[in-house]
């Protein structure tokens, strides 16, 4: 941005990084784009980030354009079954299930001869596998789809995503408890060690809990809220206070090799 572009192309800007420091970056694109007078080619996988910051829509999908327009018309009622089937896999407060689509993407190298989202589109008829349908408008956007004036949004049938619930008689596998991870701040420093600057700074403190053989623990939070130490507490690999316990053993009080 040190020339002065007056175009940006920010191809997936925000993939890796954490949730907060991610809605950070695009604050600072969003700012950067009005006091510059700057355009924005976003292109991302991410729709709730098209929804929180584009003016307008373009959704491609094997190569060929599926719908397009302004951004509040197509997020209020988007007309191609591929533009709703992606919205519904988009998770949201009080969204019970997540659209799944059938299939996978086409073969670079043989793609349908028609719509290309036809083989997954469970609103397909004959003439969509044999040739491409001309784009039609309303309201806000543009639509590549024979029966996009009919569909609504919440039309495509959606399959339930969620995990089968874990017996809550399974045995514990993982059993932590009281687990706190200090790092030494200064450690290294000349100046720290004479002045008495070395403190700990404690990543984790006091953390408990359990894992049953078969079920997926989520460990959730933004970044510095422990997640790693965590993780490296629970192989060995850092000091800390509390028990780790694996299958019944107490791996902190194993021999390295035993470990």
């Amino acid at each position: 941005l040190a020339v002065g572009p007056k175009l940006l192309i920010a191809d997936e800007p925000t993939t890796g990084l954490d949730a907060v420091v991610a809605r950070q970056i695009l604050g600072l694109i969003a700012r950067l784009c009005r006091e510059r007078r700057m355009g924005v080619l976003f292109i991302t996988h991410d729709l709730s980030i098209v929804e929180a910051h584009a003016d307008a829509v373009h959704v491609l999908y094997a190569g060929r354009s599926v719908e397009w327009g302004r951004a509040a018309d197509f997020f209020a009622a988007p007309r191609h079954p591929y533009s709703q089937a992606l919205l519904g896999a988009v998770p949201r407060l009080g969204q019970a299930r997540l659209t799944s689509i059938p299939g996978t993407l086409p073969d670079p190298t043989h793609r349908p001869p028609g719509c290309r989202f036809a083989p997954r589109c469970g609103f397909r008829e004959p003439a969509c596998e044999t040739a491409y349908p001309a784009p039609d408008r309303l309201d806000g956007t543009s639509f590549a789809c024979r029966r996009g004036r009919e569909l609504l949004r919440g039309a495509i049938p959606v399959a339930d995503t969620r995990p089968a619930a874990v017996p809550a008689a399974g045995e514990v596998i993982l059993d932590v408890a009281g687990l706190s991870v200090a790092y030494a701040s200064g450690t290294g420093s000349v100046l720290g060690a004479l002045f008495g600057h070395e403190r700990n700074l404690y990543a984790l403190t006091d953390v408990s809990f359990s894992l049953r053989r078969g079920e997926c623990l989520g460990v959730v939070g933004e970044s510095g809220s422990g997640k790693s130490s965590l993780g490296l507490a629970v192989l060995q690999m850092v000091p800390y206070e509390g028990t780790v316990g694996l299958d019944g053993m107490a791996l902190g009080a194993l021999p390295s090799r035993e470990i």
